[in-house]
């Protein structure tokens, strides 16, 4: 008779499905299990029947090896085992919500901001509804099913197969990018305690939805979709540690989900000439009754049109790669000059507002924002041509005259809107917390675009010698960042203090990081050309050495600039300054309790379970936020060319992005 098979790994590593080294390291509980802390059951191998004795006296022999932590495991009630994964899929599953809370918080008020009405440029109505972009990905999907069953040849009808795949690789994407946001203090959960973990913890949840997801985004790579575009551009933007063979299919992530909305961006296409010839608002009416058929759509279509130019423009300009959505100059030019057309529409309409002694209302401070962030996205725009020209040593035109037209765009963001930034940063302690990242964000990354031209790198000669304000502009962008880093620092009075900065609720950290980077070589620089005192120049570096320190608890690039910072300024003669900024983020006093932590491991592998993964927890999830805030499916416009959008901005007016949050009475790990 053939001898049975025994198992060389633990009771709790084979129901995990995870490797067991019991047998390896000769102990009697394995790693896994001391990590997670289960009771190990690899003593009972040890306790096997050997030929010739008894089963009685086996069973004497496994009471005697491990009489409290075998008879538990080797007859487990079923009640039991049914409760512990009842638990465990509870875990699990508020996980879910904290993410997707992180996500909602974080990304989707900023980019609803973006593709507002005051900052879109491509309008079909003098007013827009404000939209999650998740929402918006969702209800184009679902507006194509339908305009598919009607027999539509420009549109595929979608697959249940596909819809099942392509919303779990969402959920995955949603998990991966915001778990970077544990350790900080989300807006709507100032009752409930800051997640006590050890950075090696939190780096491991983070590898966990980082690995998880990569798996579904190949399946995404052939499903094109406005959802598929979603998921595949929030993880091409979650960074991984440099130290992950993997880490360059990020990359292809965000060109794949650019060229996804390319594709659907041409099959869904409706020529309206406001490309060819730009209209402001008063001229709109006439469009509006030209294209009433269907234009409810196109002003979605055109709003992720607006989504994916935000996201290719960043991409181009952080990553010197060739544009996706504009394949040609004039693309390009007419992007430029209907968005210079609506900067100047507000330039007319805004005279006068800079000069108020007192605080602006919010919503007029919004409406600055979205217009600022459209003229932010103007530079951009005129800055990656330059990097272009001097790189690739691709140019339609003189590099001289390039980088004239980039100055002039620099230039009239910065007589336009930088009055506006500085009564923002007067007031910043006034202002709602969603404020206060919204401007904070428009400042960084303005500023960051100007640091990035500055520092395009050239052969031959140095960038400095082409442009006649370099200093100036140095000077003026590094004391910026420095500026509303210093203030972003403050804390809103929690009693978590620490984890609650606006530092750490920037959807973009890594561009925290880059504007960070290059103001510190800017300070050294302008140290350098004695611009700065010294004084000012330990005053500035210690900002910024404290900023990437506090950065490093979201961001991986932050955690590699700070040393290689450390060392500039020690060979620059500043070790002084930088021995006063500590790390901060072994800031708590008391350690985390090993408990705590491996709940929130444990959820992190449940999340990556297939059969825990409900392929309508998107939606759902969607529904819930939007049931709290008395929103219908039919009021948002999903799957519908027939709503009333008048009606629809007069109920979103009242709606705050901090409305958008599940409660939950209960904490795992406590």
């Amino acid at each position: 008779m053939p001898k049975r098979k025994q198992n060389t790994s633990c009771g709790p590593c084979r129901r995990a499905r995870i490797g067991c080294d019991a047998a390896l390291r000769g102990v009697e509980a394995c790693s896994n299990c001391v990590r997670r802390n289960k009771t190990c059951t690899a003593t009972l191998r040890k306790a096997t029947r050997s030929r010739g004795t008894s089963g009685l006296t086996s069973i004497t022999d496994i009471i005697d090896v491990a009489p409290s932590s075998v008879l538990p495991e080797e007859v487990p009630s079923r009640s039991l085992c049914h409760e512990s994964r009842l638990y465990q899929n509870h875990e699990a599953l508020a996980l879910h919500h904290y993410l997707w809370d992180a996500y909602t918080a974080l990304f989707e008020p900023q980019f609803g901001l973006w593709m507002g009405n005051d900052c879109c440029p491509f309008k079909h109505f003098p007013t827009a509804p404000k939209t999650l972009i998740s929402r918006l990905m969702i209800s184009l999907d679902i507006t194509r099913s339908q305009q598919a069953l009607n027999q539509e040849p420009r549109h595929k009808a979608s697959n249940p197969a596909d819809d099942i795949i392509i919303n779990n690789a969402l959920i995955r994407a949603v998990h991966a990018f915001s778990a970077r946001w544990i350790v900080a203090k989300l807006p709507g959960h100032d009752r409930l305690p800051t997640i006590d973990i050890t950075r090696q913890s939190h780096d491991r949840i983070s590898d966990i939805l980082w690995h998880r997801a990569r798996q579904d985004m190949y399946k995404l790579l052939a499903r094109v979709s406005y959802r598929s575009s979603l998921a595949l551009y929030l993880f091409g933007i979650t960074p991984t540690r440099a130290q992950n063979p993997e880490a360059h299919f990020s990359d292809v992530c965000r060109e794949m989900s650019l060229k996804q909305l390319r594709e659907l961006r041409d099959a869904d296409r409706c020529p309206p000439p406001r490309l060819t010839t730009p209209l402001s608002i008063e001229d709109m009416s006439p469009v509006v009754d030209r294209y009433s058929c269907g234009s409810q759509y196109h002003q979605m279509v055109d709003t992720a049109y607006w989504f994916g130019i935000v996201c290719d423009t960043s991409r181009c300009l952080l990553t010197g790669s060739a544009s996706v959505l504009f394949p040609d100059r004039t693309a390009h030019l007419s992007v430029r000059h209907i968005l210079r057309r609506q900067i100047e529409g507000f330039r007319s309409n805004s005279e006068g507002l800079c000069q108020s002694k007192s605080p602006l209302p919010e919503n007029t401070i919004y409406k600055i924002v979205c217009h600022g962030s459209a003229a932010k996205s103007l530079c951009w725009l005129a800055i990656v041509p330059v990097q272009r020209a001097i790189i690739c040593s691709e140019a339609d035109t003189a590099l001289d005259e390039t980088i004239g037209q980039c100055i002039r765009e620099i230039e009239q963001f910065e007589s336009l809107f930088s009055p506006f930034l500085d009564m923002f940063l007067r007031d910043y302690l006034l202002l709602s917390r969603e404020l206060r990242v919204s401007v904070y964000l428009l400042t960084i990354h303005f500023h960051l675009g100007v640091l990035v031209f500055l520092n395009i790198p050239t052969q031959g000669s140095e960038l400095s010698g082409l442009i006649p304000n370099y200093l100036e502009l140095l000077l003026n962008s590094t004391r910026q960042i420095v500026n509303v880093i210093r203030m972003s620092l403050c804390t809103s009075g929690s009693p978590h203090p620490g984890n609650d900065q606006t530092i750490l609720l920037d959807p973009y950290p890594e561009h925290v990081s880059d504007s960070l980077w290059y103001a510190g070589r800017g300070i050294l620089t302008l140290a350098r050309e004695r611009i700065l005192s010294l004084i000012a120049v330990e005053s500035m570096l210690s900002v910024v050495l404290c900023g990437l320190s506090h950065l490093t608890k979201i961001s991986f690039s932050a955690r590699e600039r700070l040393p290689l910072l450390r060392q500039l300024c020690v060979a620059s003669g500043y070790e002084a300054t930088i021995n006063n900024v500590l790390p901060c983020f072994s800031a708590d006093t008391s350690a985390p309790s090993s408990t705590s932590q491996s709940a929130w491991v444990d959820g992190a592998e449940r999340l990556t379970n297939e059969s825990l993964c409900d392929a309508t927890l998107v939606t759902n999830t969607i529904y819930g936020y939007d049931n709290r805030v008395g929103l219908n499916q039919r009021a948002l416009g999903w799957a519908s060319d027939e709503v009333d959008w008048s009606q629809i901005d007069s109920v979103l007016e009242q709606w705050k992005f901090s409305d958008c949050f599940v409660d939950m009475d209960w904490w795992p790990g406590e």
